[in-house]
């Protein structure tokens, strides 16, 4: 399987398997596995932050995990990265509480947890380097603790890197995203599917980030420097990582790669906003669920998702055709999600066999089909986008 699915999202799909034995294969099953990642990210939030705040405090700081926008969209996702941030802030659970025992177990504990995160999605090394980060500024005595438990962690990630660096070709398609670095902000907290004027996903970001900085500079002044630390470098890193790439134009950061950040950004959030004075803080959360809310519930409507293969597979198999053909491998796909559809079309663009791999085999060159290989017979065509050859496809 790892030779055949992009290595950097590991165990997504090794995982849903078994869920999708025990809950079905259904949309709503596969959704809800996501959904679940977010109540795991947002539970753990409120863990994290009652061991140094009070409670009605970590319970506004697990709703703002929950409600953050660019987390709400991984939650409705059938992809990995709702996971991804709750690995995140289990990680980061671990390590505080590995710092604050300081005993061999605990640090086996953190590393295991900070194994399988990166194994989930390897960009989540990056979060391992800002805990180091945070340990080397804010808790000296742990430091060697943590670089043996980075080792180690290194070495058993080492593998999944190696294969994920053979497969740069499955994901060359990054190069041609030319992201600004304002987007990259806006998008990694924001979501990437908004049916919603950008002004609003940027109002919501600059306030989350506004209140970040308090949040941050409030655990300092009250001597929870270690902490500050740990969520400030949690936040910043990818944030600034993904920055660089677009602003280099490298193409090596998608912004759904770096939403794990989010979690420790709403937790500061929250913090900024409860140190406010009298009543400003229910108001900061008034605004923010009225600005909030809405922004979250556009990303579910249908036209904010323009790639409904479910549609396309429906106006595939209304016209009622002998055969298909596929003008790229990705264009496979609808018919894998969807296959009744296709039923009794022969697949013409299949170079080897019947049923080829929907995502990373071969299409047949255009240029290669003849006059006996359509005649007589009513053709439907899928792609991705307008083919070069698709004027002789007509």
């Amino acid at each position: 399987m790892l030779g055949r699915v992009d290595a950097v999202h590991g165990l997504y799909g090794f995982v849903l398997r078994p869920w999708a034995a025990v809950a079905g294969d259904s949309i709503e099953a596969v959704r809800a596995f996501s959904a679940l990642g977010i109540g795991v990210a947002a539970t753990a939030s409120v863990v994290l932050v009652a061991r140094y705040l009070p409670l009605p405090v970590a319970v506004s700081a697990g709703i703002a995990t929950a409600l953050l926008p660019g987390l709400a969209w991984t939650s409705v996702e059938a992809r990995g990265y709702a996971w991804a941030a709750a690995l995140a802030v289990l990680a980061t659970l671990a390590l505080d509480t590995a710092c604050y025992h300081g005993t061999r177990r605990r640090w086996m504990v953190y590393g295991a947890v900070c194994l399988i995160a990166c194994w989930w999605h390897l960009y989540l090394a990056v979060l391992v380097v800002a805990h180091g980060v945070a340990v080397v500024l804010g808790r000296p005595d742990d430091r060697r603790a943590w670089t043996a438990t980075a080792a180690g962690v290194g070495i058993g990630v080492a593998p999944l890197a190696v294969i994920a660096w053979g497969q740069r070709a499955q994901v060359s398609w990054l190069a041609d995203l030319h992201y600004t670095w304002d987007k990259v902000v806006v998008t990694q907290f924001a979501g990437s599917y908004p049916a919603q004027p950008v002004d609003t996903r940027t109002f919501v970001v600059c306030g989350l980030l506004a209140l970040a900085v308090l949040g941050a500079w409030h655990l300092w002044r009250t001597d929870e420097r270690p902490l500050a630390l740990v969520l400030g470098t949690w936040v910043a890193l990818p944030m600034a990582i993904g920055i660089a790439s677009a602003i280099t134009d490298a193409g090596l950061v998608h912004t759904r790669y770096i939403t794990f950040a989010g979690p420790g950004a709403a937790i500061l959030a929250t913090i900024g906003a409860s140190a406010l004075p009298r009543r400003l803080p229910v108001l900061v959360g008034v605004v923010a669920v009225v600005t909030v809310v809405p922004i979250a519930m556009a990303q579910r409507a249908p036209d904010a998702r323009p790639h409904d293969v479910r549609a396309v597979a429906e106006a595939a198999g209304g016209v009622n055709a002998d055969a298909v053909f596929f003008t790229v491998p990705l264009a496979r796909s609808v018919a894998f999600a969807y296959p009744a559809e296709f039923s009794g079309m022969e697949d013409l663009s299949a170079v080897r066999n019947a049923t080829p791999d929907p995502f990373f085999d071969e299409t047949r060159d255009q240029v290669t089909l003849t006059h006996r290989d359509v005649a007589g017979r009513r053709v439907v065509v899928v792609g991705t986008r307008e083919a070069p050859g698709a004027q002789r496809l007509r």
